[in-house]
C-alpha cells in the first residue's frame, strides 16, 4: 500500500470518528436539575443559611443501604419538633424522571425508607429539607446506588 492510500484510510477513520461523537452527542438529553433555574439562583442566599445551619446535623443522620431498601436514619432532634415539615428530595442527574420526593409524614421510627427496587444503580442527589418554628434547614450531598 502506497502513502496515497494510507492518508486515505487515516482520514476516513477521522471523519468516522467524529460523525460518531456528533451523533452521541445529539443523543443525549440535556434535562436541566432545576427547572426553574433563575428563579433558584435568587434564592441561593437563603439556601446557603439553611444549609449551613443543617450541616450541623449531618453527622447525625445515617444512610443506611441493603439489597431491598434505602434508609435515612434521622435524629429525634429533627423528628420530635412541633410542626415539623419537609421531606427528603432523590435526584437522579443523568435523568429528571427517576426523581423521588417522600415527606416527613412517612417517617417511621425515625426512619424515611425507600423501597430500591424504585431506584437504578448509580449515582443520585439527596436534598433533606425541614423546617419548624426555630428555623429552616438544609443538607444536600451525593450518594451511589449499589
Amino acid at each position: 500500500m502506497n502513502w496515497g492510500y494510507r492518508i486515505m484510510v487515516i482520514y476516513l477513520l477521522f471523519v468516522t470518528g467524529i460523525v460518531t461523537m456528533a451523533v452521541l452527542c445529539f443523543q443525549q438529553s440535556l434535562d436541566m436539575e432545576n427547572e426553574n433555574y433563575y428563579e433558584a439562583e435568587k434564592d441561593q442566599d437563603d439556601r446557603m443559611r439553611q444549609r449551613t445551619m443543617g450541616n450541623a446535623f449531618r453527622p447525625l443522620i445515617k444512610i443506611r443501604q441493603t439489597d431491598t431498601e434505602l434508609a435515612f436514619e434521622l435524629p429525634n432532634d429533627i423528628t420530635e419538633k412541633p410542626d415539623l415539615e419537609g421531606g427528603l428530595k432523590l435526584t437522579r442527574p443523568s435523568d429528571a424522571k427517576l426523581d423521588q420526593q417522600l415527606m416527613f409524614d412517612k417517617i417511621h421510627d425515625n426512619e424515611l425508607t425507600i423501597d430500591k427496587s424504585t431506584l437504578k444503580t448509580g449515582f443520585w442527589k439527596y436534598t433533606l429539607e425541614w423546617s419548624h418554628p426555630y428555623g429552616h434547614y438544609l443538607i444536600e450531598d451525593t450518594l451511589v446506588i449499589l
